[in-house]
């Protein structure tokens, strides 16, 4: 695991420990302020976090020459089961 796979991961389980105390309510409304902020904080830093991981994801295709190419996964198919990839007519 890479230093920003662990930065995204504990990044992740601080912000779902602030949602499980916003959730229970059991707490003054000055620290719920400051773990919404937190939490806010913590969001922006995890989408960042994943739009690079997003950029950096290829899909290994073998050329007809039997030379392996990579090339970039496109957004919208990321949105896909991982099924067959439609050529493009």
């Amino acid at each position: 695991m890479t230093e920003n796979e662990n930065g995204f991961e504990e990044n992740l389980k601080e912000l779902e420990a602030i949602v499980n105390r916003l959730e229970g309510a059991d707490q003054p409304l000055e620290e719920s302020l400051r773990d919404f902020e937190r939490g806010i904080e913590l969001v922006r830093q995890c989408s960042h976090a994943l739009n690079n991981m997003q950029l950096r994801i290829e899909q290994l295709t073998v050329s007809e020459e039997g030379e392996v190419l990579r090339t970039p996964i496109e957004p919208q198919e990321l949105n896909t089961g991982g099924g067959e990839r439609d050529e493009p007519e």
